[in-house]
């Protein structure tokens, strides 16, 4: 989750009302600008202080990443270039009234020294949008009354066969298209993602995808001005992957056949840059195989208790192993251990493809109490040998940091 502060001094009344934010991509001599290009760095669930007259006015939280949108009719009194970015959002009104003079002293010395909102006098810099450091978007966050909007878990943004989870990792569900053609539609909601705003018609953007050991050549194509039509293609070579991979629903798709109400598998995509994605498969039976199969394994709904204080704190395999959990994080972080970098299937080939184990981040609240679980920020895929280190000893649990130093200290080179 990232901060964001947005002055709408000038827009404040129409974004309000309608929900959104509203930047020009360039300014009149067809330049970008950095204030307005920040809206492309914020992400479904990002918190975004409304700033207005040396007040925070409200507090937003991104429903939408970035995307193309004409200026809004309400707008068109602002001298502004027509072609812009727009996120939806939604305004909550702060517990408490915040004046920039209340919080100075302390979130003077957080400012960068570049591209802050503020200048060194306490007074607002000329721009639109500035990211935040987290401390001081704590801080605001903390001070309107709404620090437990930094806890919210938020829903991706879908676009037809698209979801958009944040701005590194997108899903696509496979379709006829991707099995049997060599590409897929890009939706003009996702454009944004794939940093597609400046194509024009007939214009072609060449990208590698990643998949395993193996780069891929594909391309975007601009190919209908009227309906603004994108299409993501790729060679025959990565067709023949998806048609290997994806073997068992490749008759069903292609022939129009019926596959009831199974979930279709995905295809991951995590942005290296503009120009680089790498890829994983998703295949949402497996998850639920692999759930099953720890589950007759081990039917603990409680691991160890950890004390902290006087407070006691579980690390819960209840949680770790609910099936909606544990698919939620495989989306947003895939299958590569956050430790170690293991890939199960690098390693036993199909029969490791697509598992890893998830681990819970952070201590539960008190036994016997339900807690949400955001899988974003609080599971993580671990193989299996880093998540039994984790929990090997009932009271001294490791946390990520403690994991890595231990590999670190005791992994060598073949030179050491």
């Amino acid at each position: 989750m990232k901060y964001f502060l947005v002055s709408q001094n000038k827009t404040y009344k129409d974004e309000y009302e309608r929900k959104y934010l509203w930047a020009p991509q360039k300014n009149k001599t067809g330049q970008t600008v950095y204030h307005w290009s920040n809206m492309v760095k914020v992400s479904i669930g990002d918190i975004i202080i409304s700033y207005v007259n040396k007040q925070i006015k409200k507090v937003a939280i991104a429903k939408s990443i970035s995307y193309d949108f004409i200026k809004p009719q309400e707008l068109n009194n602002q001298d502004w270039e027509q072609k812009g970015w727009k996120i939806d959002v939604e305004y909550i009104e702060p517990n408490y009234e915040v004046f920039l003079t209340e919080i100075w002293d302390e979130i003077a010395d957080l400012l960068p020294d570049k591209y802050s909102p503020f200048t060194k006098y306490g007074t607002g810099t000329q721009g639109y949008l500035f990211e935040l450091p987290n401390k001081v978007g704590q801080i605001m966050l903390e001070r309107t009354g709404l620090s437990y909007l930094g806890d919210a878990i938020f829903e991706p943004q879908k676009f037809s066969s698209w979801e958009i989870l944040n701005d590194k990792v997108a899903l696509k569900t496979i379709d006829k298209s991707v099995l049997k053609h060599h590409g897929t539609g890009i939706p003009i909601g996702t454009r944004s993602f794939f940093e597609l705003s400046d194509m024009n018609f007939n214009e072609r953007k060449d990208i590698k995808l990643k998949y395993k050991d193996a780069d891929y050549d594909a391309h975007f194509e601009f190919d209908s001005k009227e309906t603004a039509r994108t299409r993501l293609f790729w060679k025959s070579d990565f067709k023949d992957v998806l048609a290997r991979e994806f073997k068992e629903y490749y008759d069903v798709l292609v022939n129009d056949l019926d596959f009831g109400d199974a979930e279709l598998p995905k295809i991951r995509l995590e942005k290296i840059d503009q120009y680089n994605f790498s890829i994983e498969l998703i295949v949402p039976n497996e998850i639920e195989e692999d759930f099953d199969s720890e589950e007759a394994e081990n039917n603990l709904e409680y691991s160890e208790i950890r004390p902290e204080g006087n407070v006691k704190y579980i690390y819960g395999k209840k949680y770790e192993r609910d099936p909606v959990n544990r698919a939620n994080a495989i989306k947003y972080h895939g299958t590569i251990c956050k430790i170690c970098g293991f890939d199960f299937e690098e390693v036993y080939g199909q029969r490791g493809k697509g598992y890893i184990e998830i681990h819970h981040i952070k201590p539960l609240s008190f036994i016997g109490e339900e807690v949400k679980i955001n899988p974003i920020t609080d599971l993580i895929p671990v193989c299996a040998n880093c998540h039994r280190m984790i929990h090997r000893r009932k009271n001294d649990i490791l946390d990520l940091e403690e994991m890595k130093d231990i590999i670190d200290k005791y992994t060598f080179s073949e030179d050491d």
